[in-house]
């Protein structure tokens, strides 16, 4: 979590966080208050919409399962930033299952992240698409390894692929629920 800035001010009735977190290309703010009546307290997340120019909901946490202590304004120190900060990291972690993952920098400087960010289909060294491959790929565990080749430059190398999930399931129910035996 980059947090590029935040700003804590204490008002006539409440103490209030403002984050700003770079996440990527987007841009998150974290807005948490703690107010002097608990049930006004709340901790909300927001994406900044570039092509509207407004911060739009995200995710929220209800004030009673909040970390932030309520009532900081009745408090010496509650303009201090780790009051606010467990509940900016549960607000992040919201933000990370609802949007995708951020590059690393293997992935955008690489030839294997570049294959890979394109889905394949073209030689990572020499750019063509005139691939053959082996008939029959080798399955390990979770893992299917593809072995591919480049008929203009000769390059080589297996196509990795990962078990993400269930297709077109037929005489069951893929996402029933299972009890915690199974």
């Amino acid at each position: 979590m980059e947090i590029i800035h935040q700003t804590i001010a204490a008002l006539s009735q409440s103490v209030k966080a403002e984050t700003l977190i770079a996440h990527g290309d987007h841009r998150l703010r974290a807005v948490i208050v703690s107010h002097a009546n608990n049930h006004q307290c709340s901790a909300r997340l927001e994406i900044w919409s570039p092509e509207s120019l407004t911060w739009n909901f995200m995710a929220e946490i209800p004030f009673a399962v909040m970390e932030t202590p309520h009532q900081l304004i009745y408090t010496d120190d509650g303009e201090e930033p780790h009051h606010f900060q467990a509940d900016i990291e549960r607000l992040y972690e919201k933000a990370l299952f609802l949007l995708p993952p951020v590059e690393t920098s293997k992935d955008a400087v690489t030839l294997e992240g570049a294959y890979v960010r394109k889905g394949g289909g073209h030689c990572p060294k020499c750019k063509k698409g005139n691939l053959s491959s082996e008939d029959h790929p080798e399955v390990v565990g979770t893992e299917v390894f593809h072995q591919v080749m480049c008929q203009d430059c000769g390059a080589h190398w297996e196509d990795k692929y990962v078990l993400a999930g269930i297709s077109s399931p037929m005489g069951f129910d893929a996402k029933a629920p299972v009890s915690s035996d199974q």
